[in-house]
């Protein structure tokens, strides 16, 4: 997977997490990175995302929200 196609389909995951959380772009991408970052680059997308969601449930990655 080349870097650009990388950052694209990360964007798509972010926007996923947007619709099934109600978060904003920033706090779903914050999460999703977090969650990367947890549980590797291993390739299991769905891991990932349910990571973020149950980290956003749980107000953990609610860091960008404007004032």
């Amino acid at each position: 997977m080349t870097l650009d196609s990388r950052a694209d389909a990360h964007d798509r995951l972010a926007e996923l997490v947007v619709e099934l959380c109600g978060v904003g772009p920033a706090n779903a991408r914050t999460a999703l990175d977090d969650a990367f970052a947890r549980n590797g680059d291993a390739g299991d997308q769905l891991l990932n995302i349910a990571d973020a969601i149950i980290s956003l449930r749980n107000g953990a990655a609610e860091i960008s929200r404007p004032v």
